[in-house]
């Protein structure tokens, strides 16, 4: 059996798209959360988000915003929940990328809350250092179409008794 989301983008499964352009397409979801539940997709089947381009992600964003701000006009709605499920871990039932578009009605129900942990300092300041230094390895260039790079340092990938291995656990993610 091939993926969901791709036999929906080939019109195989009898949804009809709400939206389609060249590289995105949407559906009103076939078991909404709320009625207007709308799932956008890249028409390229891709498994999590990091595998899209920065070009890509733009797309797929470009059109949830558009079909959010259309939902705002279309339904008495007072807000929007955007999702996405990323990884199997986090909730993704259908390997492909998703960005649910979830319209909000005043007691419709839905709780998107968790009840928050405490973790002590030494924790958060281990996740805070290891992020940061992560982070600086990152370069934007926010006016044009070039991807966002993140450049290893070996001093971060190099493998050492008892270390991890960063790039191994974020390949190891990818169902």
């Amino acid at each position: 059996m091939g993926c969901v989301y791709c036999e929906l983008r080939d019109g195989q499964r009898g949804i009809k798209k709400v939206y389609k352009d060249e590289s995105t397409f949407a559906v009103l979801h076939p078991n909404p959360a709320v009625p207007g539940h709308v799932v956008v997709m890249p028409k390229e089947h891709v498994t999590i988000l990091e595998q899209l381009s920065d070009f890509e992600v733009e797309q797929l964003f470009t059109t949830t915003n558009a079909l959010s701000k259309l939902l705002f006009e279309a339904l008495p709605i007072q807000g929007t929940n955007i999702i996405i499920q990323n990884g199997s871990t986090a909730g993704q039932e259908i390997p492909h990328v998703a960005v649910h578009l979830i319209p909000r009605f005043e007691g419709d129900g839905l709780s998107f809350e968790w009840e928050p942990k405490k973790y002590s300092d030494q924790e958060m300041s281990t996740v805070e250092v290891l992020f940061r230094e992560l982070a600086k390895q990152l370069t934007f260039d926010h006016g044009t179409k070039k991807e966002v790079r993140l450049e290893p340092k070996k001093e971060v990938l190099k493998e050492e008794p008892g270390a991890e291995n960063v790039m191994l656990r974020h390949l190891n993610r990818i169902p």
